[in-house]
């Protein structure tokens, strides 16, 4: 997303513009994101909450675990998320800070 308006693509109005306000406050012209469906009840058959992340997560296998924690500790620091502030608390899940 070019914040000139030149270019936009991915997500809804909403989350474009939540976007947006969050690279003006940072001073960012452009932003890129993965905007990824969410497939979380589709694979678990159990509705998205941070609990039920926990829970899933805790249940995968130790080679699972090592690539979620990688993918986690890849995003920037100033991306906060309820389930990574979360796991940032949880002793099995610990991430380097």
């Amino acid at each position: 997303m070019f914040l000139d308006g030149s270019r936009s693509h991915g997500g809804d109005d909403t989350t474009r513009d939540a976007i947006r306000t969050w690279a003006l406050q940072k001073k960012l012209d452009v932003v890129i994101w993965t905007d990824l469906a969410a497939d979380f009840e589709e694979k678990t058959r159990t509705r998205f909450t941070v609990d039920a992340a926990c829970t899933y997560l805790q249940g995968l296998s130790v080679e699972g675990k090592a690539k979620a924690g990688e993918y986690i500790l890849r995003a920037p620091d100033f991306i906060e998320t309820p389930l990574r502030q979360r796991l940032q608390q949880e002793p099995w899940f610990q991430i380097p800070k």
